[in-house]
């Protein structure tokens, strides 16, 4: 560790800031570009706007030189590319890097100036450490380093598992990054077949599922599928899924509700009916509005439990001196 410190000092000390114009940066080579494409914030793209339209670019941009004398841009893409149409300039000022300088070094200094801006999506993470473990030099050793600092399990085991998820598909890898599928999902995608994490992207980009049913919808699947020897495909394609998606006077929240309750009565049968008796039942004893029963968990035990919703301690009070034995 020491001499991977005294190293990066080392090339600290010979880089130099310089005016680099404008048509010897090239804005085609995306090596060091890990966002999806996709991936736009337009509040934080006029934000920085105004920022450097008010007082230009505080913190340079970072540039590697190239053999063709061109250079290559490995932080400050935004930067760059906002000064270079709204102050028509021609040149800026960058810090520049030496051609000698290995490609672990730049990603050094990739990963070091990322830690100033905001925290990375784990798409970004997967991309970068893809990068170091495949790039010329890069070992898992070093991948596992960073993803201490990543904040990310640093064992061979989760590195695969992260990585994987720079096999996604470009919408999969989109909706990932934006948040219409969770971190937990896209991990979880990367062990289905095509087919099927189709069908649950499409699932829930069509619902807008939330987390917490992204998580319901995926465990429900592999239940059954491992239960009935068959696909998350087959399952999402069942008639009864179909039907409820083509109601079109239904709103996408009972949607959802009418999906995972489809789910969970395939997946516990005995349970749906026994809801279903206990809910008939609950019908026939005609309690008031403010009453109510509840059953324990799963069914577990007969016991079940008589609920009163009072609108304040004088109407409990009241109600109790009707029953002076409790």
């Amino acid at each position: 560790m020491i001499q991977k410190i005294q190293k990066i000092q080392k090339m600290q000390k010979r880089l130099t800031i310089k005016k680099i114009p404008f048509e010897q940066i090239d804005f085609n080579d995306k090596t060091y570009h890990l966002r999806p494409e996709s991936d736009s914030d337009d509040a934080a793209v006029n934000d920085l706007a105004s920022s450097i339209q008010f007082c230009g670019i505080l913190h340079p941009p970072i540039v590697l030189v190239r053999e063709d004398r061109n250079h290559t841009i490995i932080a400050g893409r935004r930067r760059l590319s906002i000064y270079r149409h709204q102050a028509a300039a021609k040149v800026c000022h960058c810090l520049v890097v030496p051609a000698a300088a290995t490609p672990l070094d730049c990603w050094q200094l990739f990963f070091e100036e990322g830690l100033l801006g905001p925290a990375w999506s784990l798409i970004v993470k997967a991309r970068f450490l893809d990068k170091i473990i495949t790039t010329d030099g890069g070992r898992e050793e070093d991948a596992l380093r960073f993803m201490e600092r990543l904040g990310l399990p640093a064992n061979s085991h989760h590195l695969r598992k992260i990585i994987a998820l720079t096999e996604l598909e470009a919408p999969l890898v989109s909706a990932a990054q934006q948040g219409t599928i969770s971190e937990k999902t896209a991990l979880a995608m990367t062990a289905m077949s095509f087919r099927d994490r189709l069908a649950v992207f499409e699932l829930i980009s069509d619902l807008r599922l939330s987390v917490s049913n992204q998580r319901r919808l995926i465990q429900t699947c592999l239940e059954l599928c491992r239960r009935e020897s068959t696909s998350i495909h087959a399952v999402l394609s069942s008639r009864e899924i179909m039907n409820i998606l083509a109601e079109q006077a239904v709103s996408l929240p009972q949607q959802t509700v009418c999906l995972m309750k489809y789910l969970q009565n395939r997946q516990f049968p005995r349970l749906s009916v026994a809801e279903e008796e206990f809910k008939a039942w609950q019908d026939r004893l005609q309690l008031p509005k403010w009453a109510s029963v509840s059953h324990t968990p799963a069914f577990e035990k007969d016991r079940v439990c008589l609920n009163l919703d009072f609108s304040n301690r004088g109407r409990l009070t009241e109600f109790l001196r009707h029953f002076p034995e409790l």
